[in-house]
């Protein structure tokens, strides 16, 4: 019986602490368009490109149990900041 609730308490363990949260990508504020003079094709390669950018710049965060808002704010502006060096055209508060 202790051995069933060791089992169950290493697996309620793990199971919290695997909970990391990533971006599947930039939400609806942090949406681009494309860039005056930019192709569709030339912006959803920037798109891609940045959507990748922004996914390595969270994950040490996101490894770190950071909350998911704060995860998801600082790949927007990732997102945003790339794609703006790329041309594109992006929301100003």
């Amino acid at each position: 019986m202790i051995k069933l609730y060791r089992s169950l308490a290493t697996l309620i363990v793990l199971l919290l602490t695997s909970c990391a949260y990533m971006p599947s990508g930039p939400s609806m504020i942090a949406s681009a368009a494309p860039g005056s003079g930019k192709s569709f094709d030339q912006f959803h390669n920037d798109d891609m490109k940045c959507k990748q950018f922004s996914q390595e710049e969270v994950s040490e965060i996101s490894a770190n149990k950071t909350s998911a808002w704060i995860v998801q704010q600082r790949y927007d502006f990732s997102y945003l900041q790339c794609m703006y060096a790329q041309g594109h055209r992006v929301p100003i508060d």
